[in-house]
């Protein structure tokens, strides 16, 4: 199997990315930020890989902020249809972070990574996981790893609740 994760240098990432690594034949691909890239041989040493082990860890350079993940577009073009699930787990969890941060990553960056499926077509959702900054902390909505299609953002609507907003 081959994944790809987004928030793999974060504290539940780097574990989901050291159980995949666990599974036999499996590849794990991963966005990391550039100015991430310090944090890499640390992230292989967590996973305990060594040698050539280490090519089933592979980072691919890119930013949630940006169009399709900031993913170069060979690396798109070498991913596609190869991967056959994908879990998003990248997000802000600061809670005093600003309001415009916390959409720009945790719901539009979300929205990218869902939007971007590099996972070939099946009935299954693209994504496996969503993870953002609860709802209930930052009256920002979040929407459930099994809403994973755009249909579900329409609720949404145009305008974003403020964080004084009810909630429910």
């Amino acid at each position: 199997m081959q994944y790809f994760v987004t928030g793999a240098t974060g504290f539940i990432g780097k574990r989901l990315v050291k159980t995949l690594l666990a599974r036999r034949g499996s590849t794990v691909y991963f966005l990391l930020r550039r100015e991430s890239e310090g944090k890499l041989d640390d992230l292989l040493d967590y996973w305990e890989l060594s040698g050539a082990a280490r090519k089933r860890a592979l980072p691919i350079y890119g930013d949630l902020k940006t169009k399709k993940l900031g993913v170069a577009a060979e690396d798109i073009k070498a991913l596609k249809g190869g991967i056959d699930h994908m879990y998003h787990l990248a997000a802000v969890y600061d809670l005093s972070a600003d309001e415009q941060s916390q959409i720009e990553i945790n719901v539009e960056g979300t929205r990218s990574a869902v939007e971007w499926r590099p996972c070939p077509s099946t009935s299954l959702p693209p994504a496996a996981a969503c993870a953002t900054t609860s709802r209930w902390s930052t009256g920002i909505p979040t929407w459930p790893a099994y809403c994973a299609r755009p249909s579900c953002w329409r609720w949404w609507g145009r305008r974003w609740p403020s964080r004084s907003a009810p909630r429910e």
